[in-house]
């Protein structure tokens, strides 16, 4: 059980976001530069790979720095494939770069960004939100009557071109609304072998039966496939781009990466999540919360005998070194919030939250 309480002139605690999501190419780009204390860092260049995010002022609590990722109130499983080496045999001889975890969401279906920077990451969310916590909330209809809408869009930023393909279709009522949305992103790089595809769908309703009940449900299911290079290395090791610099230092030209090295992944999602809210007074709430994350991923590693780590050896006559990873994981998380919040001196707010909550997961494979 915790508890927490907060005093602020404001409806949040923490900065809050909302976007022209048509511009960004993906969800870490509707945050770079328009929060103040997070910093985001490219690990390497290829298409769709991990954007470090980096809330300032939390230390390395759980081995690294990244914080928690929280959609549509389901707390993201993390991906065992994205940073672990596969070659693992090889010590620092091998770098497998690690992916992005947001991929999967379509930055037009984004409504809301929100990052706790402060007591309340870990308050509610215990050690998992000591690096900090980012919020994301998916969206919902807006407007009092039915809409639909189609946009297309293609984007050139060097070295690769995108299109984006969307649909949603949304609807409001005094009692009822619900949103569904169907996407397909491409990305193709100018370097041979190195793109990403990926298609979603998003189901949300929430219904108010009256001014004490209210409840709703989401979906949101996505699949696609990255295919990339080894654009970065350990120090001192060949890589893509150290070839482009000097290709004769590191025994490879920037060619051989492209045609004898296959990095490729295939993923799929599953976010499932439902609140039911109790107005039992105009100051006081009872929130109920369920989230589950369902993930599959399946990633294939090829090193040509042209690569430093596929070479013809004695203990391998014929050269070439492959690995394959795997994982399926089940996330859940389930809390029960009380909540207190009163207003004074107009625009000022005092608030008290007690809250339990259980999450586990489960390696499936």
């Amino acid at each position: 059980m915790f508890l927490s309480q907060s005093v602020d002139a404001q409806d949040h605690l923490i900065d809050s976001l909302r976007f022209n999501q048509s511009t960004a190419d993906d969800i870490v780009d509707l945050l770079r530069g328009k929060v103040s204390g997070v910093h985001v860092c490219a690990t390497d260049g290829r298409v769709s790979g991990l954007e470090l995010l980096n809330i300032r002022g939390f230390n390395a609590v759980n081995g690294d720095n990244q914080p928690l990722i929280v959609v549509d109130g389901v707390e993201l499983s993390s991906n065992t494939n994205m940073n672990r080496n596969a070659f693992w045999q090889k010590g620092d001889e091998n770098y497998t770069s690690p992916l992005s975890p947001l991929a999967f969401l379509s930055t037009q279906d984004i409504e809301s960004i929100e990052v706790l920077k402060d007591a309340s990451a870990t308050s509610r969310y215990g050690s998992k939100g000591a690096n900090g916590v980012i919020v994301i909330k998916t969206r919902m209809a807006t407007t009092e009557s039915f809409s639909a809408s189609v946009t297309s869009n293609i984007g050139m930023n060097f070295p690769s071109i995108s299109h984006n393909h969307y649909l949603n279709v949304a609807a409001n009522s005094k009692k009822t609304s619900y949103y569904v949305s169907a996407n397909f992103r491409n990305v193709e790089s100018n370097i041979s072998g190195c793109n990403s595809n990926y298609g979603g769908l998003l189901a949300g309703f929430e219904n108010k039966t009256n001014s004490l009940i209210k409840f709703g449900m989401k979906v949101n299911l996505a699949g696609g496939q990255i295919s990339g290079y080894t654009s970065t290395a350990h120090p001192g090791k060949p890589s893509y781009t150290l070839s482009l610099r000097d290709s004769e230092r590191w025994g490879i030209t920037a060619y051989e990466w492209m045609t004898d090295y296959d990095d490729d992944n295939i993923e799929y999602r599953a976010l499932i999540s439902s609140f039911l809210q109790f107005n039992v007074t105009p100051k006081f709430s009872i929130d109920i919360n369920l989230g589950c994350d369902f993930y599959k991923n399946q990633r294939g590693i090829w090193y040509g005998s042209s690569t430093p780590l596929g070479r013809p050896s004695i203990d391998n006559i014929h050269g070439g070194a492959a690995a394959q990873l795997s994982s399926t994981l089940l996330n859940y998380n389930a809390d029960i919030s009380f909540n207190y919040k009163t207003f004074f001196f107009g625009d000022h707010s005092f608030g008290v939250s007690a809250f339990a909550k259980a999450d586990g997961e489960n390696n499936i494979h």
